[in-house]
């Protein structure tokens, strides 16, 4: 690792953290996610359709189960790119003939407007922004 990678990094400004399907999770050392003292949401897109790089689940890297003050929330139909922006008609098919990656397919019975409707109110009750 880089000389200071593993600096303490703590910011006191913060009082809470927010990860939308965060990837590599596997990379954090036990012993440094057990001292995280902030409330953690970590919100996993797709049940599914979740990549292996964003199961924050036992089935995963645990994670979810490793911070002494997380909230996981399981947000689905969704994949790792429903939370980006709605997508033009065509852009599926244009990715698709580029070679690029799916971002514009979402799994079957998704809504991509309703999705993020609904990370926004998970979102606002943990920061408690809202009922």
């Amino acid at each position: 690792m880089p000389k200071g990678f593993s600096a303490k990094a703590k910011d006191t400004r913060l009082s809470a953290v927010v990860a939308v399907d965060p990837g590599f999770t596997y990379s954090a050392a036990s012993s440094s996610v057990q001292k995280t003292d902030i409330p953690v949401l970590l919100l996993s897109l797709g049940q599914d359709t979740l990549m292996k790089a964003a199961d924050v689940s036992e089935t995963g890297s645990n994670l979810a189960n490793q911070l002494p003050s997380s909230h996981h929330v399981v947000v689905a139909p969704a994949n790792h790119f429903t939370f980006l922006a709605e997508c033009k008609a065509k852009g599926a098919m244009i990715l698709r003939e580029e070679g690029e990656d799916p971002i514009c397919t979402d799994p079957k019975g998704a809504n991509r407007a309703g999705t993020h409707q609904e990370i926004i109110e998970q979102i606002a009750r943990f920061l408690k922004l809202a009922k």
